[in-house]
């Protein structure tokens, strides 16, 4: 988190990955660090009893939401 937030403060659009499990310490992480609507992809922690087809679709989900993290920030940074 706190290389995400550094990045962001140079001005480079960031998504933070972070296990479900993880995520109310990541959004409170980033509040300490002056940043709230920091940008998370907030994905389910794996299983081992996961087949290929459950991973796959985990990473394309986690895969699309980082995409539009991404494609959302540089939205809110074009001159208006």
């Amino acid at each position: 988190m706190s290389d995400t937030a550094e990045l962001e403060r140079r001005g480079i659009p960031t998504v933070c990955v972070t296990h479900d499990t993880f995520e109310l310490a990541a959004k409170t992480h980033a509040d300490l660090k002056g940043m709230p609507d920091l940008r998370l992809a907030v994905t389910p922690r794996p299983r081992g009893d996961w087949d290929e087809s459950t991973k796959q679709e985990a990473v394309a989900d986690l895969f699309q939401k980082v995409q539009q993290g991404i494609l959302a920030a540089k939205e809110q940074r074009l001159p208006s």
